[in-house]
């Protein structure tokens, strides 16, 4: 039980101002966790890209006497790179940055960018180690295809349930103001007592 009708109320009031923070607190998870996930992911395919290119210079060196058909000329896999397809062996460089705002769509755009940009490179250098007899790129531990789609399913959510998550980010910004401004005056009201008692 509580001492005093001014204790109770101090109570009751800080739990209305508690519910008012929580859903905001609770919004700004889902997105971190969108925008986490996706920079481990970029992060990933950078690494997977690095192992790709090495994976390629390695198959240029060992396979020198071999030639293959490279835009109807007989080369070898590394003039062939070299003259038709220098770009495997180069970083990519993205377009699409993740901004400062909570919107997981950036994210999302900037991690589906460097996806694209890994599979085409790669799909185009195991093309050429095919031809050259040489083994293909095979990461064993390649899912990030699932952790795209897992990611894609993330964004999907959130930003489906944006309007639902406004309305309740709304509500509980007015409910704390109503209820910090009623602890305003409780207070006041409780000083004011408390110096007319005396």
């Amino acid at each position: 039980m509580c001492r005093s009708l001014a204790i109770c109320r101090f109570i009751m009031l800080a739990g209305l101002v508690l519910m008012a923070i929580v859903p905001a607190t609770g919004l700004a998870a889902d997105y971190e966790t969108i925008r986490d996930d996706a920079g481990e992911l970029r992060l990933k395919i950078a690494e997977l890209d690095a192992e790709l290119r090495a994976h390629l210079r390695k198959a240029m060196t060992r396979t020198r006497g071999r030639e293959i058909e490279c835009n109807g000329d007989l080369k070898s896999l590394a003039d062939c790179v070299n003259a038709e397809e220098p770009g495997l062996l180069d970083v990519e460089i993205s377009i699409s940055r993740p901004d400062n705002t909570q919107n997981p769509l950036n994210d999302l755009a900037a991690t589906e960018e460097r996806y694209v940009l890994y599979v085409t490179r790669m799909n185009r250098t195991n093309d050429l180690l095919s031809k050259a007899g040489a083994s293909l790129f095979m990461p064993e531990e390649d899912d990030i295809t699932a952790d795209m789609d897992r990611l894609r399913r993330m964004t999907v959510v959130y930003v489906g349930q944006q309007p639902q998550r406004d309305l309740r980010t709304q509500q509980a910004i007015m409910i704390g103001g109503i209820a910090l401004a009623l602890l305003v005056i409780f207070a006041m009201i409780f000083i004011a007592t408390r110096a007319l008692r005396r």
